[in-house]
């Protein structure tokens, strides 16, 4: 089986440090990079096998897949290389937040003919996040079905419904403040029957 390989971008932050615990229940990923910003202490130093680099081009040229949750200077860099870099297949999926408004404006102009998937909101668990780098990491261009289930297996609620994602900026904004305590599944879905099945707790 072919590994997507991951690379990270703000490994030692609280999001970060639980991707890295979390990894070996998937075994369809592989991290390869490890990135921080410049001057960080950690700088050389192995974590999880994996040598933290100040590198973006390290980390562009290890990954298939870039999740990143780090500053929006960091975010912008990374984005910028990308497009002089011109890696249109390379996916990110980022979830850095603070974003100013003149920021907003450049992530969205850099956004253009890259392949991203935003939130601003992963609460929802890291397990999840895991689980959409396969489904990300794919050609995008399908149509696709979210549904929070509960544990019963009834449906409670339609997030999206046939919706076409294309290459590009795709913010997942998940309301889950309606539903009562308990445990409940997140399922995705496409037209190429690719399915992600996860479960998260309110």
């Amino acid at each position: 089986m072919k590994k997507i390989r991951v690379g990270i971008l703000g490994p030692t932050g609280r999001m970060g440090r639980s991707l890295l615990k979390e990894k070996e229940l998937f075994p369809t990923i592989t991290i390869t990079a490890l990135c921080e910003s410049k001057n960080h202490k950690d700088i050389g130093k192995e974590i999880s096998g994996i040598r933290l680099t100040d590198d973006l081009n390290d980390l562009i040229l290890d990954s298939e897949v870039i999740i990143d949750f780090s500053v929006p200077k960091a975010t912008l860099a990374l984005m910028r290389m990308l497009k002089k870099k011109k890696k249109k297949d390379i996916c990110l999926i980022t979830g850095t937040t603070g974003f100013s408004k003149q920021n907003l404006v450049e992530f969205r102009e850099l956004s253009k003919g890259l392949r991203i998937m935003q939130s601003y909101n992963m609460s929802i668990g890291v397990n999840l996040l895991l689980s959409s780098v396969e489904f990300f990491s794919e050609k995008l261009g399908k149509n696709v079905d979210i549904e929070i289930i509960d544990s019963e297996g009834r449906l409670i609620k339609n997030v999206y419904d046939n919706q076409v994602m294309m290459p590009g900026t795709h913010q997942l904004q998940i309301n889950i403040d309606d539903l009562t305590q308990g445990f409940y599944f997140l399922r995705i879905s496409d037209n190429r029957n690719n399915v992600i099945i996860s479960r998260f707790i309110k």
